[in-house]
């Protein structure tokens, strides 16, 4: 008797072919307009299937609620789909896969828990226990795969696909077919797709359109609570499959990285210049270190990190035009290390030092004692990132920090200052100092870009790198 049943149940579509369904992804692809426009007897799919193919409305409904998640990317047009990939989805394609992981077969039944054969990431889980959070009294009954729910009433089967939409459930659910009235054996599936506790909409494979769930109407039988009800085993209950996702087995292709508004406002604006400037906050207690560059009302991605204290500085490494024309400065601030953005006019330039990190590098010596007399080389590297060397001078003194030897090297446009056999150290001979302690002391200058009000302007900055001690004996 059951067997019989279970065939009979997906003698579904008797009257209905194999329906080309329309695709809805959760987060992507096709458009649920699209998508719910699926219909089995779309002549797109006909040269698929032959006349044995009556499971078209289930096949269609499972293909509808497939295509609203992000498991798989709707193609109408193609010819068969890659289950590794998640590519070439729409009713005809699965059908074929479908029938190949022997989830249909001639003798018209369906089984409904091989959708994972063919799409890993989609399980039917009607063998659950769903409903008791639901109605405890419900009986959770399930067999050959399906799961019963209690259709007693409307407001109930309302309530119930309401909780399982909400909970990520995607129903599959039965009803009288076309032959229902004159011999109570055929029966018909729609896709629920939406649900509120007055009204269920479901998507229909017999007619490609999204309705009511109770103005389904297939062979002039209308579906409502008491023929619904019907369609189960017990009498008395309706049969509903309940299919969930499991996100990880999604396609590595299909996975998109969420769009970072704050990264889509920032492309929008100019990178001016990179610097590296030290400044100071001139503005009123009611400005803020911001996470982007932007004037007021340019964009909500805006956030603020923390209000700015007056006087306090930042370490400028940035300049940015934003898209309404200001000036800012990207920043890490002094005190608390706090990154974020700082519209320009409302700071000075603190000072014309270089901050730390403006310039590495400095001379060195292969030993702190150089012999009286003798030649020796100066080695060691200066450079920069973001500004450009101009200069750079150095002095060797003696222990009461009178200066000895001084050469100074301009005019230069530089990253990077090599000072092995540069003029600073063809210039500056160990062999010519005399016996003692002595220090090495040196100034970089750099060109660096700084905000003046709302316009940029260039100014030089100096790095002093820490003093290097020697002894000539």
């Amino acid at each position: 008797m059951r067997k019989r049943f279970i065939t009979l149940l997906l003698v579904i579509c008797l009257c209905f072919g194999l329906v080309p369904a329309t695709t809805y992804a959760a987060t992507a692809p096709a458009s649920t307009a699209k998508v719910y426009k699926w219909k089995q007897t779309d002549s797109r799919w006909n040269k698929y299937y032959s006349a044995q193919w009556s499971q078209g409305c289930a096949v269609t409904a499972i293909a509808v609620q497939i295509a609203r998640t992000d498991l798989v990317r709707v193609n109408e047009s193609a010819s068969s789909f890659n289950t590794s990939t998640g590519i070439g989805f729409n009713p005809g394609t699965f059908a074929k896969a479908f029938a190949a992981a022997k989830g249909t077969n001639k003798s018209l039944s369906v089984t409904w828990a091989y959708t994972n054969k063919v799409v890993p990431g989609f399980k039917n889980v009607t063998t659950k226990n769903v409903l008791k959070s639901i109605d405890s009294k419900t009986p959770n009954r399930s067999s050959a795969g399906w799961h019963y729910f209690n259709a007693s009433s409307k407001s109930w089967i309302c309530k119930c696909m309401k909780y399982y939409l909400d909970h990520g459930y995607y129903p599959v659910i039965e009803g009288p077919g076309s032959r229902w009235s004159k011999d109570k054996t055929s029966v018909h599936y729609v896709a629920v797709v939406k649900a509120t506790t007055s009204d269920v909409k479901v998507v229909d494979p017999a007619t490609g359109t999204e309705k009511s769930l109770f103005d389904v109407s297939v062979g002039g039988n209308r579906w409502n609570v008491t023929n619904i009800e019907k369609c189960g085993i017990p009498k008395g209950y309706g049969s509903c499959r309940l299919y969930s996702v499991d996100k990880s087995k999604t396609p590595s292709n299909l996975i998109s990285t969420p769009t970072d508004p704050a990264s889509v406002y920032l492309a929008k604006c100019t990178k001016t210049a990179n610097t590296c400037v030290s400044i100071k906050v001139s503005g009123s207690s009611s400005d803020y270190l911001k996470t982007l560059p932007c004037a007021k009302k340019t964009s909500s991605a805006s956030k603020s990190v923390r209000k700015l204290v007056e006087g306090e500085t930042l370490i400028a490494t940035a300049i940015y035009k934003n898209t309404a024309g200001n000036y800012w400065y990207k920043v890490k601030a002094d005190s608390d290390g706090k990154v974020g953005y700082v519209y320009g006019a409302i700071t000075k330039l603190n000072g014309t030092n270089a901050p730390k990190g403006a310039c590495t590098g400095g001379p060195s010596l292969s030993t702190t004692t150089p012999k009286y007399g003798n030649p020796y080389t100066i080695s060691g590297t200066m450079k920069t990132t973001y500004l450009t060397i101009i200069a750079v001078s150095a002095s060797l003194r003696d222990s009461n920090d009178k200066m000895l030897q001084y050469k100074l090297v301009q005019n230069l446009n530089t990253k990077s200052y090599k000072l092995a056999s540069s003029p600073i150290d063809k210039n500056l001979k160990f062999g010519k100092l005399p016996r003692g302690r002595g220090n090495i002391a040196m100034t970089v200058a750099l060109s660096a870009k700084y905000i003046d009000g709302n316009t940029v302007k260039n100014t030089t900055i100096k790095y002093y790198p820490a003093r290097y001690y020697y002894t000539v004996k």
